[in-house]
């Protein structure tokens, strides 16, 4: 007998019911991912208007809405809450109050209504002293006035600054966090810079948890979370469902991006954040549970703290996962026994991150977090079957592949480590700027053309022109389709993002005044 396109006939159906309903289980996710448009609609060519910055109360909260339109010509957007002034909570803002997104035709409003943290983007820092004490002490930018700033303001590219002067253990330290917006680009990119140049190295001695916070990511904050993944460099993801200190993993896979996750299949949602680097070029994780890189839960080894052995309760306990203070990056791992329902969710690191020139990684490697420490991350809310996590994080993982010709401008070899930063750093690859997760060119005459190739993803591209010397230009891409740009007349910076699209974009940019072939 014929069988359908998910694999089983209608004898199946009575013969072996349970091998029929994963079969329908599974062409139902395949359905949702088409109606989402998750194999077409990445790069769906349209007309976007420009991001909307727009002044806002909502509940008290003081802020700025930033509306701007995804990879598949869908609106989105994000509420920022001010940090120069306390909110009703009696905090400092500076985080993410409300995010919306569309999903299966309706749109997908993510807030929050935890107490303590009422949002997320805010900073969360973990210190020690020099003296040893501290250790569990923490620091959050909710507790210091700071300032923000329309950074960078085009009609398709957006950067909100936050700045702080924040005290983590017995030190003040400037904190700069910038939030990127991108008309075609679905997800913001969050990047923040700890300026130590005004301590000595081993005056401060703490971890980097930031960007931190709760948001309600399924959109009503009652589903329960079905696995968490993180990668440093191995990938850790748990392969049995629901989320338990008793779940099943796989710690066998080697990695290139930091990330973390949570998701549930239930609402079909998750949150991530994916680093804009490589693990070896900007650390990320911590702890000690690197010593199960290239295992699973069923040969795992036993978990170390402070030179204490645990009892590793491999046979005679269902416990499984790592203990919760060993969690590479923090999510859920404090709350979620108690309660099934948390959307904690940070980042990650081990101490000295912040504070130490030299201090070992997860892997027992040797890094610097002193006299400065930055990273960026992109901040992913949507669905779970959509396929644009693993779509992004492939983006990042084929950065080295990405291949720019150019006549007429030459890529950027250098530039600054972090945002906020005076320091220089060579750019890898060449032109790659990780602040922002875009490659940067200096203008060499009036007219150019690019030539991208190795993009084996469906996400788009974002090309910053440094000298570009007026706001009065014609772009032409080929194939044809439209490009959103945005030009800076004080920096003289012409940012343009080309819609997503695999293989081959040539990109050609002249002044009006001269005519385009």
């Amino acid at each position: 007998m014929k069988k359908n396109l998910i694999g089983f006939t209608l004898v199946d159906m009575f013969v072996e019911p349970e091998k029929t309903m994963k079969a329908i289980r599974l062409g139902l996710l395949i359905l949702v991912a088409l109606l989402e448009g998750s194999f077409s609609s990445y790069g769906k060519p349209c007309n976007a208007p420009p991001i909307v910055v727009e002044s806002a109360k909502k509940a008290s909260y003081e802020g700025l809405w930033i509306r701007w339109t995804d990879h598949a010509c869908q609106p989105r957007a994000a509420f920022l809450v001010h940090n120069d002034r306390k909110d009703p909570r009696g905090l400092f803002g500076g985080y993410l109050r409300e995010y919306q997104y569309e999903f299966q035709g309706k749109t997908r409003v993510l807030n929050t209504t935890h107490y303590h943290y009422p949002g997320f983007g805010m900073t969360i820092n973990h210190y020690q002293n020099p003296d040893g004490t501290g250790g569990s002490s923490a620091s959050s930018s909710l507790y210091f006035r700071g300032q923000w700033q329309k950074y960078l303001q085009g009609p398709h590219h957006y950067i909100h600054q936050f700045k702080w002067l924040i005290r983590i253990g017995r030190v003040m330290v400037p904190t700069t966090v910038h939030w990127l917006f991108r008309t075609g680009v679905s997800h913001p990119i969050y990047s923040i810079s700890y300026d130590m140049r005004q301590i000595k190295d081993g005056d401060l001695i703490a971890d980097t948890r930031s960007p931190y916070g709760n948001i309600n990511w399924d959109g009503d904050g009652k589903s329960i979370v079905d696995g968490v993944e993180w990668g440093d460099r191995y990938r850790f993801k748990t392969t049995s469902t629901p989320l338990t200190m008793a779940s099943s993993w796989d710690y066998t896979e080697k990695n290139k991006v930091p990330f973390v996750r949570v998701y549930s299949r239930q609402s079909n949602a998750m949150q991530a954040s994916i680093q804009t680097q490589f693990w070896s070029e900007q650390d990320a994780g911590g702890y000690w549970f690197g010593r199960n890189w290239g295992r699973t839960s069923k040969n795992r080894e036993c978990e170390v703290l402070h030179k204490i052995r645990r009892t590793c309760r491999k046979d005679a306990d269902p416990h499984t996962m790592p203990e919760v203070w060993n969690w590479a990056y923090q999510t859920i791992n404090y709350q979620f026994q108690t309660d099934p329902h948390s959307k904690r969710f940070a980042w990650g690191s081990n101490y000295g991150a912040l504070g130490l020139s030299k201090y070992t990684d997860m892997g027992g490697g040797e890094r610097s977090g002193w006299p400065e420490q930055s990273y960026a991350v992109f901040v992913v809310f949507s669905s779970f079957s959509s396929g644009g996590f693993e779509s992004l994080k492939s983006f990042i993982e084929s950065k080295d592949q990405v291949e720019i010709k150019v006549a007429g401008a030459e890529l950027v070899e250098e530039g600054f480590d972090g945002v906020g930063r005076a320091t220089r750093v060579s750019y890898r690859p060449a032109g790659y700027d990780h602040r922002y997760g875009s490659w940067r060119l200096k203008a060499k005459s009036e007219a150019m053309k690019l030539d991208v190739s190795g993009l084996t993803t469906d996400r788009g591209i974002t090309l910053v022109i440094e000298d570009w010397p007026t706001a009065d230009y014609q772009l032409k891409l080929s194939p044809e389709t439209p490009a959103y740009s945005s030009y800076q007349h004080q920096s003289k910076e012409l940012w343009i993002t080309v819609p997503a699209g695999r293989g081959k974009r040539s990109i050609e940019l002249y002044p009006s005044s001269k005519r385009m072939p």
